[in-house]
């Protein structure tokens, strides 16, 4: 049975039975306030099994109109309490409540937010009641009924009942709501503030504006505006009334069919005339919203004459504009909400006439919520179903039609599939097995196109031939990083005018055909390029993309071919400009990952441009998988160039070194040396690079004369191989000047050090990362030296330059920000010294990257200053961390295991 009131409460706190004798006077009160019975779900059943209680209380609450909070610590604390209003809340648009469902009554003292006892991170259940008006019955607790002998109570017990009447009133008057709308939706969910900003302008907006929710169809903008009129319709005494617009372009002639609805018998003229008919319609309407309105002039607030038309799917655009909408132009008591696919540029968008809504996927946690509302009981039956509804929801990308296919599908099958066979069904078919799926189910679904292809079909079809080969080409890109500018390059192919700048005063055609596909939806904006604010990225639907792929007569594969052909371009082209592209860094790694899942025969080759250089951005993390993937592929079928299986071994063999597993690293370095070497003849641009990166991995495992002559072999490679100057030559005389210095021959690192910092000043600019390692390395060497002056300000260099290049979580910024704590504390600025150790350990834990030698520097700097301030606790924690990692790259006679080992033996005696 339908109940009036779901009285929710803590079993603790009718232990004296104050909530059953609250719940009485209630009834009684507004027995004699309203003269009607009010019926209220009220629980008092101890909680025997959970499966019951939820299943009785779930039934309790969906029947109910509002829902009366009894307010205490204890309900706070209690679980159940938090459910029960938590599933109200997730249905309170459906009963068309908006936001007067809940009314919470204190009972007894609660936390506010300047109490001490409030927590720090209220939950969003009970944030969201504290906004609520609330009625302040605490007296009742302590005296029962006896605290009616208090005017002040016997006050808001009376306010209690008048809000609870004229609420309970103002839902009677919604079911009975003139119009022709179909019964609202029981399971619609979500969209809270879509539903605000719609009633914010086609309720409350400025007089004379239309208001339109536009999109892709599928998306749900008719189920959004049916549930506006439902859930507002108090706010239109004059009906709301649904009108369907395809294929119609006269308005006239669209208002003339609601004659029936209002059963108005046209005269013979009218019957002749549309504009005469139409104008008969508005004629009624009219007087139905002020007789509405005269009729409820008593209230407290009464309404204004009003009535609602809903437009539902307008094709045409000249329905919205004059002279057609003259018709409904300068009538004050008149509001206008239409929905629509067509593009703002093709409706003509003036901001003066017509406000424009987007409708986009439904949230993933309004979307899960679609599918357990038609599970039995309203419920997932156990964690695993729900997670695979979720994962069901994240293939879906939440799209409302097929969120909503799949969801009646699963209830109509309920017992026979499941969300997780259901799940397995889609892997296998992908979006096939929701077209298959909507064509099998029965009912329940409430577009008119079940399918999606027919519901997205009339929107692809009007598309020119360009925007069409650009959604092509998005549709072979990962959905959610499709780069702009890649787009232009590979339609300008076959577009060529697309490709060039407008002249000044001239529109940017390319510009234009971005525009028209955004505002189709068919694209939306995830990155804009900070200077001319222009799109950069743009994501697109999964199943949109899919249909785009079934759908086009195309050469898939000569388009696949070419889109690797421009990533490959592409990482090529960030070799050593990364750090000022880095939001293409993202796409190009998905792109990768494209490619080696469908084991494409041009992914080793599009992987090894791009882990040329990736570790030095992600310090392994992307690079690893990438990398290992693309070893299986190459071992499963050899690549016809010797070198991709090299280059594969080298560059996870760096990524390795990254993630601090250097025996790891050093195990595919040799590999890789070895195959350069077999290769005939050898290459000596790729044999230097690999001698560079095993002599590094060495280093930074203490085998440093081990080291030193593949350091010497490859800069004699890279000279010959690329000159003098070549990037791959600075850093093999980098990585020399290193090995010298730790084995401590600082006079002959020195001169080193400065060549290469100087060079690639010089070839790659002041601020590239390659230069900040040369800065970092020379102010080291200057530490080492005690030339603590000069070092300061270029480890400042570095560590500001690093986090501009890497940002503020970056391996490289810790250690830059670790080389800066450690300056300091040479030069006596302990305090400053602490705060960068501090922030650098900070970033390092943010990272999640295995701590290494380079974070030994910050346990050293945090050691010795706590041992100054007399905690030798702390500062033998400390250097004792500092010694592990700093012996992982070092020999136990170099000068910073030394100085570490010193100062833990004096800190160990001072204890």
């Amino acid at each position: 049975m339908p109940y009036d009131i779901f009285i929710s409460y803590s079993r603790r706190d009718n232990a004296g039975g104050r909530v059953t004798e609250l719940k009485e006077r209630i009834e009684a009160d507004y027995r004699a306030f309203a003269g009607e019975d009010l019926t209220c779900f009220f629980d008092r059943d101890d909680i025997h099994g959970m499966d019951d209680w939820r299943h009785r209380i779930l039934d309790g609450l969906r029947q109910s109109s509002l829902l009366l909070l009894v307010l205490s610590p204890t309900y706070i604390a209690s679980p159940y309490c938090e459910w029960e209003v938590i599933e109200y809340l997730k249905y309170e648009h459906s009963r068309a409540a908006q936001g007067q469902g809940l009314a919470p009554v204190y009972f007894v003292e609660i936390p506010g937010p300047r109490s001490p006892d409030f927590p720090a991170q209220e939950a969003a259940w009970l944030a969201q009641v504290r906004r609520r008006n609330r009625f302040d019955l605490r007296p009742w607790h302590e005296e029962g009924a006896a605290a009616l002998k208090r005017l002040d109570v016997r006050n808001r017990l009376e306010d209690l009942e008048r809000t609870l009447h004229e609420r309970l009133s103002k839902l009677r008057r919604l079911a009975d709501a003139s119009g022709n709308l179909p019964a609202h939706n029981p399971r619609f969910v979500g969209r809270e503030l879509e539903m605000q900003h719609l009633h914010e302008s086609a309720g409350l907006g400025r007089f004379g504006v239309l208001t339109a929710l536009q999109g892709m169809g599928g998306l749900g903008k008719t189920a959004l505006a049916i549930q506006y009129a439902c859930a507002y319709a108090d706010f239109y005494p004059g009906g709301r009334w649904l009108l369907g617009c395809a294929g119609r372009t006269r308005l006239a002639g669209v208002l003339r069919e609601l004659d029936v609805d209002l059963g108005i018998q046209l005269t013979e003229d009218e019957r002749r005339d549309d504009r005469r008919a139409a104008k008969r319609i508005l004629a009624e309407l009219e007087t139905r919203a002020r007789e509405g309105a005269a009729a409820r002039a008593g209230e407290k607030v009464p309404p204004e004459p009003r009535a609602l038309l809903l437009l539902d799917n307008v094709d045409d655009p000249s329905l919205l504009q004059p002279p057609e909408s003259d018709l409904l132009t300068g009538k004050r008591w008149l509001h206008v909400l239409a929905t629509t696919r067509i593009a703002p540029d093709a409706l003509g968008h003036d901001p003066e006439r017509q406000t424009l809504l987007t409708v986009d996927e439904l949230p993933p946690e309004d979307a899960l919520r679609l599918i357990e509302s038609y599970q039995p009981g309203g419920r997932f039956p156990n964690a695993v179903e729900r997670t695979a509804a979720a994962e069901i929801v994240r293939r879906l990308g939440g799209f409302t039609l097929a969120v909503e296919v799949v969801a009646v599908y699963l209830g109509e099958c309920a017992g026979r599939v499941t969300c997780a066979a259901l799940l397995q069904r889609l892997d296998h078919e992908g979006f096939q097995g929701v077209e298959g799926i909507a064509q099998s189910t029965k009912g329940g679904i409430r577009h008119v196109e079940k399918l999606l292809g027919a519901t997205l079909g009339p929107t692809l079809d009007l598309l020119a031939p360009a925007e069409s080969l650009v959604l092509a080409f998005a549709a072979l890109l990962p959905p959610d990083s499709i780069p702009l500018p890649w787009l232009r390059t590979l339609v300008g192919e076959d577009y060529s005018d697309l490709t060039r700048d407008a002249a000044p005063g001239y529109s940017d055609p390319w510009l234009d055909l971005v525009n028209r596909l955004l505002g189709l939806r068919l694209l939306q904006i995830v990155d804009v390029d900070p200077q001319s604010q222009a799109p950069r990225l743009v994501r697109m639907h999964r199943l949109v993309g899919e249909l785009v792929k079934q759908r086009r007569k195309w050469d898939q594969n000569r388009r696949r071919a070419e889109l690797a052909s421009h990533v490959k371009a592409r990482s090529n082209a960030l070799q050593t400009i990364w750090h000022e592209h880095q939001w293409e860094i993202s796409p190009l790694i998905a792109s990768a990952q494209d490619l080696l899942e469908r084991h494409d025969p041009k992914a080793p080759t599009v992987v090894r441009s791009l882990c040329q250089w990736l570790p030095h951005f992600d310090s392994g993390r992307q690079s690893e998988p990438l990398l290992r993937a693309c070893l299986a592929q190459l071992e499963e079928r050899p690549s016809d160039d010797p070198l991709d299986l090299s280059v594969a071994l080298s560059n996870l063999g760096w990524a390795l070194q990254k993630l601090g597993r250097y025996q790891e690293a050093e195990t595919h370095l040799r590999r890789a040396l070895a195959i350069d070497e077999a290769s005939t003849p050898p290459d000596e641009g790729a044999l230097a690079v690999r001698c560079n990166q095993l002599e590094s991995c060495l280093r930074f495992l203490g085998k440093i004369a081990e080291a030193e002559p593949f350091t010497r072999r490859a800069l004699d490679l890279a000279e010959r191989a690329f000159g003098a100057t070549h990037r791959d030559t600075l850093t093999c005389l980098h990585n020399l000047a290193c090995s010298l210095q730790d084995q401590g021959d600082l006079a002959a690192a020195e001169p080193l050090h400065r060549r290469a910092l100087a060079s690639r000043e010089q070839a790659l600019g002041p601020a590239h990362p390659d230069t900040l390692f040369s800065v970092n390395g020379l102010a080291l060497l200057l530490l080492d030296a005690g030339r603590f002056t000069e070092a300061e300000p270029l480890l400042r260099r570095s560590m500001d330059g690093r986090r501009d290049a890497y940002g503020a979580v970056h391996p490289a910024t810790a250690n830059g920000v670790a080389s800066y704590a450690l300056g300091l504390m040479r030069l006596g600025r302990d305090q400053e010294a602490d705060a960068y150790a501090r922030e650098a350990l900070a970033i390092w834990q943010q990272t999640q990257v295995p701590e290494d030698l380079r974070s030994g520097k910050a346990h050293w700097v945090l050691g010795v200053i706590a041992k100054h301030r007399g905690d030798l606790g702390q500062a033998i924690t400390h250097l004792q961390q500092a010694l592990r990692l700093l012996r992982l790259g070092n020999a136990e006679d170099h000068p910073w295991v030394k100085e570490v080992r010193d100062e833990l033996d004096r800190a160990t005696r001072m204890q």
